[in-house]
């Protein structure tokens, strides 16, 4: 006897959880093995999931990662969780600079805010966690995640110096490869520079990023803190992963 239809938001939740469980990079036709669904079903929710981002593509468009909004929807209801260890050593490298230091979680190919500097609150938040090519974090993580190639979507200027050329961005990224941080200067917001180090677990390699943020005038006093933020991040992250 046929099962009856499920309905489209049953099959949504269905294909989401598939995508969590799969892992990033994972086909429609893996999907549609997994859950035993007709193709022409999961195509339609996949491109809806799409744009409504809680997925995106990987970069050669054949598979599919957890996207911006399913990274907020885990967030808050499973918002991350930094141990008091983790957050006095934060607040110790805090008090020793003088601009804002924030703590990023990579969820998949989005971002999280774990913990926020209430004395330098983050600038263009939605822009942050949604446009990973304009901000320090956003470059670290699809740096990090280059085996994988995952997508970094559509290159919207957000700022007079947003990289909007995806080759531009390719040699961004291998300067972040190679110099073993990121920065974004005037990307996401004007008069905004941002530096990211990353914070790197045993089992799972970089699991987020500590940021340091200022105004741009102050761009190459935030360069000179690189190894202090590299420090920073190397006794920081086995604290929290």
């Amino acid at each position: 006897m046929s099962q009856p239809p499920r309905p489209s938001a049953v099959t949504a939740l269905a294909v989401l959880r598939a995508v969590a469980r799969l892992g990033f990079g994972v086909t429609a036709r893996e999907i549609c093995a997994d859950l035993h669904a007709p193709p022409a079903t999961i195509y339609r929710v996949l491109n809806t999931l799409v744009g409504e981002e809680y997925l995106v593509r990987t970069a050669d468009l054949r598979g599919f990662g957890l996207g911006r909004a399913a990274a907020e929807f885990i967030a808050d209801i499973a918002p991350p969780v930094v141990t008091t260890a983790a957050r006095s050593a934060i607040d110790r490298f805090r008090r020793r600079v003088r601009f804002g230091v924030h703590v990023l979680e990579f969820r998949d190919s989005s971002l999280v805010v774990v913990d926020e500097d209430a004395d330098h609150p983050l600038r263009a938040r939605a822009d942050l966690t949604r446009a990973l090519h304009a901000s320090a974090a956003g470059k670290l993580l699809l740096s990090s995640r280059s085996a994988e190639r995952p997508s970094a979507g559509r290159l919207i200027p957000l700022a007079s110096r947003t990289i909007v050329d995806p080759a531009v961005l390719g040699r961004a990224l291998d300067e972040v490869r190679r110099d073993g941080y990121a920065r974004a200067v005037d990307e996401l917001e004007d008069g905004l520079t941002c530096i990211a180090v990353p914070l790197t677990g045993s089992a799972r390699g970089v699991g987020g990023a500590l940021c340091l943020a200022g105004v741009t005038e102050r761009a190459d006093a935030l360069e000179e803190l690189v190894p202090e933020g590299m420090e920073a991040a190397r006794a920081i992250a086995p604290l929290l992963y």
